[in-house]
C-alpha cells in the first residue's frame, strides 16, 4: 500500500483514499501530494497504539501495551514503520 504526504513538510503520510476523503470534507478539488518511502534499517519506528517514534527495545521495558508479535518477546504488534518524503510529486483530483 503506498503512502503520501500532504505537503513537503509534512510529519504524516496517508493513504490516497483518506488523503481524498478529507477533500472531500474540506471542499479541496485538487491537491498535489508527495510519495512516502519506507525508511528501513533504522533504530526508530512509529508506535500505531500511541502515534509516536520510539526507538528498538523500550517498548518491552516502558509500555504497558506492549504485547509481542510472537506472543512470547520481540517486535511489538503495534509497531509501524517510519516513512520520508521521496519529493515525487503527484496531483490528486476529486469531484466536490
Amino acid at each position: 500500500m503506498k503512502f503520501y504526504f500532504k505537503s513537503k513538510d509534512a510529519e504524516y503520510c496517508y493513504t490516497l483514499e483518506s488523503i481524498k476523503e478529507d477533500m472531500i470534507e474540506e471542499g479541496i478539488s485538487e491537491m498535489t501530494v508527495f510519495e512516502a518511502k519506507t525508511i528501513k534499517n533504522t533504530d526508530m519506528f512509529n508506535c500505531r497504539k500511541f502515534g509516536e517514534i520510539g526507538e528498538n527495545g523500550m517498548c518491552e521495558k516502558d509500555c504497558s501495551c506492549y504485547k509481542p508479535k510472537n506472543k512470547i518477546k520481540g517486535c511489538c504488534v503495534n509497531r509501524g514503520s517510519l516513512y520520508e518524503n521521496t519529493g515525487v510529486e503527484k496531483v490528486i483530483k476529486v469531484k466536490l
